[in-house]
């Protein structure tokens, strides 16, 4: 360490051969090194530890993949999504090994939900689809009714797609009616949890579906019932005694649900 190679002698059975190099530095290695702590994104600014570096490295930072500003030794980033990124540093003046460090931005946010009906995951309620994006590449392990599958890897099982589809082709769903299904990803505090299939909105029982009286059930009926159960409008009351799907006087969630099933062709009620 600390020399520079200009040549190197090869033995052989026909005995040594000097091969010009050029000049090849050999870096000087150290026992010490940097570390950065796991930092939430929010923060916008995280701090470098230094470790036994000799007092005359002349060191530079670089963290690829964020925009980082460093000021002695803690830097400021912005623009940054959650993930793990990795410091690198280098001796200008090319004596010392360069040095590195992994850590992880964070973030409680979960900006990912399923969608049953799609069996897909989709951008969370207040989040973008480049959020959701981000969340999807970041997807390190899988894990279905209490087994973990490695998502990237040589031995990687590919059961969220690059779009965000579940992938049920596999020998992953090969058995059973029902998966819980829990999506780790790197720089995401929580998982995202679900059930496929997902049947939360489509109940076993269905009772009577005829909300006009004359046999029919409409997209329109649909549509007014649920924006009254939600409370954001109100029925008159010949249109409730219209939506009394159970002729009991009562408007529900689950009504409203057999409904939608049986006008989409999903269900046939009873």
């Amino acid at each position: 360490m600390g020399n520079t190679i200009t040549e190197l002698d090869y033995i052989t059975a026909a005995g040594y051969v000097k091969v010009d190099v050029g000049e090849v530095y050999v870096p000087v290695k150290f026992s010490g090194g940097i570390s950065v702590e796991n930092t939430a994104v929010s923060a916008g600014k995280a701090d470098i530890t230094l470790t036994d570096v000799p007092e005359d490295y002349d060191i530079a930072y670089s963290i690829e993949g964020l925009e980082a500003a460093f000021e002695g030794n803690s830097f400021t980033f912005t623009n940054a999504v959650p993930g793990s990124y990795t410091l690198s540093a280098k001796d200008n003046k090319g004596k010392y090994a360069d040095l590195s460090a992994s850590f992880m931005l964070t973030t409680a946010d979960l900006p990912a939900a399923f969608d049953g009906k799609e069996n897909k995951l989709i951008a969370a309620e207040g989040f973008t689809a480049e959020q959701l994006e981000a969340y999807i590449k970041n997807i390190t392990t899988v894990v279905v009714n209490e087994k973990e599958y490695s998502a990237s890897g040589r031995r990687a099982t590919v059961i969220i797609k690059a779009d965000g589809t579940l992938d049920t082709s596999g020998e992953v769903f090969a058995e059973g009616e029902s998966f819980n299904i829990t999506v780790k990803s790197a720089g995401y505090e929580n998982d995202l949890v679900f059930t496929y299939p997902d049947n939360s909105e489509v109940p076993n029982e269905y009772p009577a579906g005829d909300i006009n009286g004359d046999g029919s059930v409409n997209v329109s009926d649909i549509s007014k019932v649920a924006a009254h159960v939600k409370g954001n409008k109100t029925l008159s009351d010949s249109e409730i005694k219209r939506a009394d799907v159970n002729k009991d006087g009562s408007v529900n969630v689950t009504d409203i649900s057999c409904i939608a099933a049986h006008v989409k062709g999903l269900k046939s009620l009873k």
